[in-house]
């Protein structure tokens, strides 16, 4: 179990925004899962029940706007805790822009994860 009790969900095809990001919320209390498609992705869900979820928009197969549509419209996942849903495609730019660049944007994904 996480410091935090909190879960997170990260779907990724870059194996190394998963890792980084992996580690930081590891770091700060999450239990982190990561997944590097979104092929049954109701069924991974449903399995975790995470707090958040964060969603590469361009991720294989499907693409993340897809996916969130399907477990949106999930009636069991409707059912069950609900999840804050981020769309990562402004994740990647985060994790390659230069640091003075980052900075905004980095406080706004910390605030919306620490008040979960």
């Amino acid at each position: 179990m996480s410091k935090t009790g909190k879960k997170i969900i990260i779907f990724d095809d870059d194996e190394d925004i998963l890792s980084i990001c992996s580690y930081i919320l590891e770091e700060q209390g999450w239990e982190v899962f990561t997944f590097t498609n979104c092929n049954n992705i109701v069924d991974r869900v449903a399995g975790i029940l995470p707090d958040v979820i964060l969603m590469d928009n361009w991720i294989p197969d499907d693409g993340g706007i897809m996916a969130t549509q399907s477990l949106k419209m999930n009636e069991a996942l409707k059912q069950s805790r609900s999840s804050t849903f981020l769309q990562t495609a402004i994740f990647n730019y985060l994790l390659t822009m230069r640091v003075p660049k980052l900075t905004w944007q980095n406080r706004l994904i910390w605030k919306i994860l620490n008040r979960l």
